[in-house]
C-alpha cells in the first residue's frame, strides 16, 4: 500500500512539472508583450500640464514683482513730482504736445526717434535729470518711454512757471503701428492719451526701469 501511494504522488507530481513547463513560454511571451504594450501606452500619453506648484510659484513671482515696481513708483514719484530745483523755461503743454506728436510720427515713418530727441538709460531717464527742452527717451524694442517738461503756468495771469513733467508709453502692436499711452506717474501731468499704470505691466517696464525697481525684498 506504502508502494502504491509514492507511485501515485511521483506521477501526479510529473504531470503537474509537465504542464508547467509547456505552459512557461505562453507565460513568458505574455509578460513580454505585456511590458511592451505599456510601454507604448506611456509613449502615446500626452504630456501632463504643468503641476500646480509651479504655477502657484509663477504667479506668486509676479505678483512679487508688481509689488516692488508698485513700491519703486510710489518713491520716485514723490520724488519727480516736486518742482525742479532750478528754474526752467519749458514750453507750454501745447507746444511739448506738438514737439511729442512730430516725433511719435517721424518714428512711425522712419522707424526711428528723430536725432533731437535725447536717448537716456533708464537710470539717467529716471534720476530726473532732464533738460528744460526736449524730449527724453529709453528705448527697448517694442516698447519707448517719453519724457519731457511742460509749464502749465497761464501767462496772462502773471502766473509764476509751473512746471511739471509728461510721461508717455509707446508701444508697437503686431501691425507695427506704435500706440501711444500715459504712463501714470505720481504727480506728473496727463498727456492726453489713455492712461496706464505701470505697476499694472512689470513685463513691459523691465527694460524701462531701472533693475533696483524689481528688486524683491
Amino acid at each position: 500500500m506504502a508502494v502504491l501511494q509514492w507511485e501515485q504522488l511521483v506521477t501526479h507530481g510529473h504531470v503537474r512539472a509537465a504542464r508547467w513547463r509547456k505552459a512557461a513560454p505562453f507565460l513568458f511571451w505574455g509578460a513580454v508583450a505585456a511590458i511592451i504594450l505599456g510601454v507604448f501606452l506611456a509613449l502615446s500619453l500626452p504630456d501632463s500640464p504643468p503641476s500646480t506648484r509651479v504655477a502657484e510659484a509663477k504667479n506668486a513671482y509676479a505678483d512679487a514683482q508688481r509689488r516692488a515696481v508698485s513700491q519703486y513708483m510710489q518713491e520716485i514719484g514723490a520724488r519727480l513730482s516736486q518742482p525742479p530745483q532750478r528754474v526752467v523755461q519749458a514750453p507750454t503743454p501745447v507746444e511739448a504736445q506738438a514737439e511729442a506728436t512730430s516725433a511719435i510720427e517721424a518714428l512711425g515713418r522712419t522707424g526711428r526717434l528723430p536725432e533731437a530727441v535725447t536717448r537716456q538709460t533708464p537710470d539717467a531717464f529716471w534720476r530726473g535729470d532732464w533738460q528744460a527742452e526736449g524730449i527724453h527717451a529709453v528705448e527697448d524694442e517694442r516698447s519707448i518711454l517719453l519724457g519731457y517738461y511742460v509749464d502749465v503756468a497761464n501767462p496772462n495771469y502773471g502766473e509764476r512757471p509751473q512746471v511739471r513733467r509728461i510721461f508717455s508709453l509707446l508701444r508697437r502692436d503686431d501691425e507695427g503701428t506704435w500706440r501711444v499711452y500715459c504712463l501714470a506717474v505720481q504727480g506728473a501731468q496727463p498727456c492726453g492719451s489713455a492712461s496706464i499704470d505701470p505697476t499694472t505691466i512689470p513685463a513691459t517696464m523691465r527694460g524701462l526701469l531701472p533693475a533696483a525697481a524689481f528688486e524683491v525684498e
